[in-house]
């Protein structure tokens, strides 16, 4: 009897958490990166970064020459063909690419990647899913103040940092910190630790009914569930 009571009990517990729906599996989410190519033609370009495979020891050469931006390219030797749903806050698109390029340095990270050139029609986008999802949406957080009420929920959290940036959107705030060098970020929703992770905070996805935060880790992004 009591074994059947505990049995109820976690039930219980476990009901109070919401579950994807069943057959939904989460697919891969990629940083996109965006460059300005003055006098080219186009003279913007977009990549979504997907993996570091293969990257190259030569053949690296300026995207763009004639600007601040130092990001260097060079050339896949294969480009299986991938479809991408990019999203931002306010434009969605789906998208087939066969043209693959290695990317390194510039404004958005120094590790090198590999990725695939995008068309956006000239629009801005945050994120790259593997696939076609016409129903997913994106949310940036929006950063707020620091306040001493921050520094006591990451003292009573056992989180020694002295300060942090903090972003917040819906009932979900993220304070990320500078850790040994890395960015660490603690998710933080209504009031309850979440987790802490290694990276930065991108925003907030939506997909089949679930919610998820997105952490980018050195070009790596990673789903949390919320």
């Amino acid at each position: 009897m009591r074994n059947l009571l505990a049995l109820s009990a976690l039930l219980c517990l476990a009901a109070t958490r919401p579950t994807p729906a069943c057959g939904f599996y989460m697919p891969r989410v990629f940083l996109t990166s965006t460059h300005y190519i003055p006098h080219g033609a186009p003279n913007e370009v977009t990549f979504a970064l997907t993996d570091h495979r293969g990257v190259p020891e030569d053949g690296w050469e300026l995207l763009a020459p004639m600007s601040y931006d130092s990001t260097m390219i060079a050339a896949a030797k294969d480009s299986p063909s991938i479809t991408l749903t990019l999203l931002g806050p306010d434009a969605k698109t789906v998208v087939t690419s066969d043209h693959r390029m290695f990317v390194k340095g510039g404004f958005d990270r120094a590790a090198p990647m590999g990725g695939y050139v995008v068309d956006t029609k000239g629009k801005h986008f945050d994120i790259a899913v593997s696939g076609s999802h016409v129903d997913m949406t994106f949310e940036r957080l929006t950063s707020i103040d620091w306040t001493g009420a921050d520094g006591l929920w990451l003292a009573d959290n056992k989180l020694p940092w002295v300060s942090a940036s903090v972003e917040h959107l819906g009932n979900v705030d993220t304070l990320t910190a500078y850790i040994d060098g890395a960015e660490r970020t603690a998710i933080r929703r209504e009031g309850q630790l979440v987790g802490t992770y290694d990276g930065r905070p991108l925003g907030r996805l939506g997909a089949d009914g679930m919610e998820y935060l997105l952490i980018d880790h050195d070009g790596d992004v990673r789903s949390i569930m919320l």
